[in-house]
């Protein structure tokens, strides 16, 4: 950590870990600014295991709010601090620039940039249960998070508050979240937890740039939950929404010759544009983050 320049976080998806492709392939974008960039690994996604049955969820900002925070303290007052998150870690982002915005100045953070945002989470079972994405997606997080509760029950001997059976049983996400998230965060029901993680109410209350890069064609993400430019007013928020893309699958030519990602590109376009035009007073943010410059984020 260098005191002197910008501090990037990097928040990543469901059981991502900081050495993927993808996360890798953003940190080079914003580390070719001069920047430093924090990749933080979930809870048990770092290839050592997790001795607390607390992991992490759509909502969970805790340990983001730790890092910024300890960060905030470590560089000057002029120091800056940016987000950039993709998937769940893009929701995480979103929630925590929402939920602590009268605390961003103080925290020294600027601006933000997300990639895959679920808005609301709650219509992901519905598509991750369908097609491609069941094989995919939904499987694939099953049987991680499967294997990882079996094995903290056999280090730890499990927990009075959690139903193995119900855990191991679980054939979609919610039913997961039923058996291990709501009981060992206290969550109530699941209804009310999906609820609370939905961030769209509250993204109109940032009061820093945020850029939101979604596809049309997310085989995940339900793009009739994406709000409008519209329901973002007064937030200076950026909603960059392309036809094609994917689930985290943007494709460019320097993407496909394997040394960058698009989302990188244009999260590294933003924020340095931010960066370099920043100033503190929320209404001028808006103003300069509607000027034509940021056109300097690849299309």
């Amino acid at each position: 950590r260098r005191a002197e320049v910008p501090q990037a976080v990097v928040v990543l998806g469901t059981e991502s870990t900081s050495v993927g492709p993808h996360s890798t392939r953003v940190a080079a974008e914003l580390h070719a600014l001069g920047w430093d960039v924090h990749v933080i690994n979930w809870r048990g996604c770092s290839g050592e295991q997790n001795l607390n049955p607390r992991t992490y969820h759509f909502g969970f900002t805790d340990d983001l709010e730790y890092i910024v925070t300890t960060l905030a303290k470590l560089i000057p007052e002029t120091g800056a601090i940016y987000l950039a998150g993709f998937s769940l870690g893009a929701n995480v982002v979103t929630k925590f620039l929402g939920d602590n915005a009268g605390r961003l100045q103080e925290l020294r953070v600027r601006g933000a940039a997300v990639n895959c945002l679920p808005f609301n989470p709650q219509t992901l079972d519905g598509r991750m249960s369908k097609g491609i994405s069941k094989q995919l997606y939904l499987k694939a997080f099953l049987k991680k998070l499967k294997k990882k509760a079996k094995a903290f029950e056999t280090k730890i001997g499990g927990d009075d508050s959690i139903d193995m059976k119900r855990v191991l049983k679980a054939r979609n996400l919610h039913e997961f979240g039923e058996a291990w998230l709501a009981p060992v965060f206290d969550l109530g029901s699941m209804q009310s937890y999906f609820k609370e993680v939905n961030v769209v109410n509250i993204m109109r209350h940032i009061p820093v740039p945020l850029y939101v890069l979604n596809s049309l064609d997310d085989p995940i993400l339900n793009p009739e939950s994406y709000p409008s430019q519209e329901d973002m007013h007064p937030a200076p928020i950026i909603l960059d929404y392309k036809p094609k893309g994917g689930h985290l699958g943007f494709i460019s030519r320097e993407s496909m010759a394997g040394k960058t990602s698009f989302a990188g590109m244009s999260f590294a376009a933003f924020l340095s544009h931010v960066d370099d035009h920043f100033v503190r007073i929320a209404p001028h943010v808006t103003e300069m983050i509607t000027q034509p410059e940021c056109g300097a984020v690849p299309m």
